[in-house]
């Protein structure tokens, strides 16, 4: 081998190296970013439902990153099935209307 394909060598692994630590900053910045916003949207939960609850919100801030991500999720969860019973329940009156007719006639 001479110096050229060694210095190509090099270079190849250097910038292959920039890359993976670019990679992993940016990941890392868009976790960050990830937390900071579930953060945010659990304060606005408590401000919207609880008045602003100043001692909740003192909680919040103590909770760590993993117990806000699990709020996060429970809330949503609780969101959804509000929802599907909406849903189910908006459906009951069809059923009901149907039923009706089916007795009538």
């Amino acid at each position: 081998m001479d110096k050229k394909q060694i210095v190509i060598g090099i270079i190849l692994a250097l910038i292959t190296g920039g890359f993976f630590l670019v990679a992993i900053i940016i990941l890392k910045a868009i976790k960050a970013i990830k937390i900071k916003r579930e953060r945010l949207q659990l304060e606005s939960y408590i401000k919207d439902y609880f008045r602003g609850n100043e001692k909740l919100l003192a909680f919040v801030g103590t909770l760590s990153d993993e117990e806000v991500r699990i709020l996060i999720n429970i809330i949503n969860k609780a969101r959804e099935e509000k929802s599907d019973i909406e849903w189910k329940t908006l459906k009951l009156p069809k059923i009901l209307e149907q039923k009706f007719k089916d007795l009538v006639d």
